[in-house]
């Protein structure tokens, strides 16, 4: 994303296309995130005609931790009608491992949105 003619045919593509591309998941941004974005004011792109939302895009949280943040990794499912469903995220607490040798019982927080 940070080159400009890669990130103008990326916006462009999903902007194009965004009746048929129904949710993007990426991750390796640390925190969780549900983003989406305006067809106006998009990179360098110039304004649609009519204005609509496009690019549903769930962001996983990061394995690695940053800033604070604790570890975690994301997980749903996708019905025979390409449905998503059943989102659940799980953080490890980093906390409970500090000085501590044993690994075999870590603690995750669970968060489920289904």
């Amino acid at each position: 994303m940070w080159k400009a003619e890669a990130n103008s045919r990326y916006f462009s593509l999903l902007r194009t296309y965004h009746e048929q591309v129904i949710i993007e998941v990426v991750g390796h941004d640390h925190f969780a995130d549900l983003r989406y974005h305006s067809s106006s004011n998009v990179a360098d792109l110039p304004d649609t005609e009519s204005k609509f939302d496009f690019h549903n895009l769930l962001v996983s949280p990061g394995v690695t931790p940053y800033d604070g943040s604790n570890p975690g990794v994301t997980h749903f499912e996708i019905s025979e009608d390409f449905t998503p469903q059943n989102l659940r995220m799980q953080f490890l607490n980093l906390n409970k491992t500090i000085g501590n040798p044993d690994v075999s019982n870590l603690e995750w927080n669970p968060v489920d949105f289904s």
